[in-house]
């Protein structure tokens, strides 16, 4: 395919962007930058709709919640803010990390958050309020011990209940947060684990890594199920769609490649070889997401 110039260009902010993001109603673009700011932006309007400050290093890792009232972001200096999407406002911090943030993120219930630390640990944070709604605190419950590196990716399975991460030490962990306990280790990547997510279904894991490969496992068995190659330089980001059909992944190549989850797979996460094949895309109009050569 050839190349496309991007449709909108936002330069708002003064230095790198580390971070960024979409609310699931649409309505917000987020990002986060070496210029200590978090930014929100109107999808609407397609303009700035507030610029989030008070970090004192640079913001390497925000999340926004799933009903898009709250902004959690993460920082060099290893604390962690909670904002208002709604007034720009600061509602709660917490530092209790000892290194850099490389990651954040809500649970879909929005009753907690975790961070993941290049102090190699993962904090489990509680949300809590007063009965007005107001007075919000960030609450640290327990603590996510066990890589032996830095923790570059976090996230929450569909139902809130599990935890899982990516980290140089070349692992994945799927960790029970209720009580909390690590539940098994995925081993496979050869380089640090730079990016990791779970199917919106809760049967797949997602991983990217510096080693140049994304790797689709078993959530149930920790088992990989499938290799999707087409990368030649360490992968950066990994995502699914929000219906489950779709892989994303970003490298270091420059390339963005998208990948089609094969119904077989979608339907038995333990299928001894689920495939993800490239999607059959049209020659008019233009797909809205470019892809790679395959």
């Amino acid at each position: 395919m050839g190349n496309k110039q991007s449709d909108l260009v936002l330069r708002e902010h003064k230095k790198p962007v580390y971070a960024c993001g979409c609310s699931q109603d649409g309505r917000f673009l987020f990002s986060a930058s070496g210029d200590q700011t978090i930014k929100i932006w109107n999808l609407k309007t397609l303009s700035l709709s507030k610029t989030l400050t008070g970090h004192e290093t640079a913001v390497y890792a925000c999340n926004i919640s799933s009903n898009a009232k709250f902004v959690i972001s993460g920082s060099l200096d290893g604390e962690i803010k909670l904002w208002s999407v709604d007034d720009g406002i600061e509602l709660a911090n917490a530092r209790e990390h000892k290194e850099s943030i490389m990651s954040v993120c809500f649970s879909n219930d929005n009753k907690r958050a975790i961070s993941g630390s290049a102090d190699k640990t993962i904090i489990v944070w509680t949300i809590t309020s007063d009965e007005e709604g107001a007075n919000i605190s960030l609450i640290k419950a327990t603590s996510l011990l066990g890589h032996k590196a830095a923790v570059n990716s976090v996230s929450f399975s569909p139902d809130s209940q599990y935890a899982i991460s990516g980290s140089s030490d070349t692992t994945l962990k799927i960790w029970n947060l209720t009580p909390a306990k690590e539940m098994r280790t995925l081993t496979g990547h050869s380089d640090p684990v730079l990016c990791c997510s779970v199917s919106p279904c809760g049967k797949f894991v997602l991983s990217a890594s510096q080693d140049t490969t994304v790797r689709l496992w078993s959530f149930a068995t920790g088992k990989e199920l499938k290799q999707l190659p087409g990368h030649s330089d360490a992968v950066r980001t990994c995502a699914f769609s929000a219906d489950g059909k779709l892989i994303a992944t970003g490298g270091f190549d420059r390339q963005l490649l998208v990948w089609v989850l094969a119904e077989e797979a979608a339907k038995d996460a333990d299928a001894k070889l689920p495939s993800a094949t490239p999607p059959r895309i049209p020659a008019a109009p233009p797909p809205p997401v470019t892809a790679g050569d395959w």
